[in-house]
């Protein structure tokens, strides 16, 4: 007697899961995006006056975030690694369009020469609540470069081009404020 492989059916409304999808990691999503917004909510208590009810939901959900770059520093090299330079590029792509549209729409809506200026240069105020998109860039660039030199797969000239450019960029921030007179962070 021979076993066959017979596939099942799906029943209607119930989808297969995607190859390769982990259960886990989504519940871990939920549970993250769940506490990086209870997080955010938690400063109404402080200001209500209910002080320790808010830094306790404060405290007990910092832990979202890092967990948050843990997983895409997993997708990144075990997941979902990057196969070459052209598919990092556009992985970035995807991520710096959008970016680069939100920090233009907030700095003309700011209106000020200075704000924008300063947005230009480092300033933390377009980035305050999407400040991870920023770090998870040149994260995400640095990840998939080592993916690439360690399989010797090329060397992605294009990806080292655009870490030396924020490399670049913060090293020379604190002399764009000498010689503009900003104060910039």
């Amino acid at each position: 007697m021979t076993a066959t492989s017979t596939a099942e059916p799906v029943a209607p409304g119930h989808h297969q899961d995607a190859p390769g999808r982990r259960d886990d990691v989504d519940l871990l999503r939920v549970v993250c995006t769940a506490a990086v917004v209870l997080c955010h909510t938690a400063a109404v208590f402080v200001d209500a006056g209910h002080r320790s009810a808010g830094v306790a939901a404060d405290s007990l959900t910092r832990f979202a975030v890092p967990v948050f770059f843990a997983m895409a520093g997993w997708a990144a090299l075990v997941a979902s690694p990057v196969r070459g330079e052209r598919q990092l590029l556009r992985r970035v792509d995807r991520i710096v369009r959008p970016l680069a549209v939100w920090t233009v729409l907030y700095v003309g809506w700011r209106g000020g020469a200075e704000d924008a200026l300063g947005a230009v240069l480092g300033s933390v105020e377009p980035a305050f609540h999407l400040w991870y998109l920023y770090v998870y860039v040149p994260l995400m660039l640095v990840l998939g470069a080592a993916v690439l030199l360690v399989r010797r797969a090329a060397v992605p000239r294009w990806t080292l081009a655009l870490l030396g450019v924020c490399a670049l960029g913060t090293a020379l921030r604190g002399d764009a404020g000498e010689v503009t007179g900003l104060d910039l962070p």
